[in-house]
């Protein structure tokens, strides 16, 4: 009988860490909502100073601004996605764990089962070829900084000709 209650306490503490990172993770994702949400009006408002003064000289110093903060948005997004990765692979020993510690709950097969669910759902494939799965979120975010970055190397090339 102590074996079981030693079992059930180890599995109680697991699933507390399990809530916990899961926690983290979405704390993680709001951080880097929160962050790509300021930068896009940052970059979005030296896009609308750089047109509104006619592409002067004088508005240079914006799109080089509009460069360095879209190259922090790809850096931080980078990082929030490190930090999700380790998140995520810290949740999956601890699921592994539960799963030896109470083999009935058939955790990590239920988990594999509905991520083949996820992959076969034909209403994610883009252009009838390639999954979106197979696209990582954290890239679209990337891109909408890339194109900032491109912006500004565009305005400051507009500006200077």
């Amino acid at each position: 009988m102590g074996e079981a209650t030693t079992q059930d306490k180890s599995i109680d503490v697991l699933m507390t860490l399990i809530g916990e990172y899961w926690g983290e993770i979405h704390h993680i994702e709001d951080q880097r909502s929160a962050l790509t949400n300021i930068l896009l009006v940052i970059e979005s408002a030296a896009v609308a100073l750089v047109v509104q003064s006619g592409y002067s000289k004088a508005s240079l110093p914006l799109p080089i601004l509009l460069t360095l903060v879209g190259g922090i948005g790809i850096l931080a997004t980078r990082k929030y996605h490190e930090r999700f990765r380790y998140a995520q692979e810290r949740l999956t020993q601890w699921y592994r764990t539960v799963d030896k510690l109470c083999p009935e709950a058939c955790l990590m097969e239920s988990l594999r089962k509905a991520n083949e669910s996820h992959r076969g759902d034909v209403r994610l494939l883009l252009f009838k070829r390639f999954h979106l799965k197979e696209v990582p979120l954290h890239n679209f975010w990337i891109w909408i900084h890339v194109l900032f970055v491109l912006t500004g190397v565009a305005l400051a090339a507009v500006i200077l000709k």
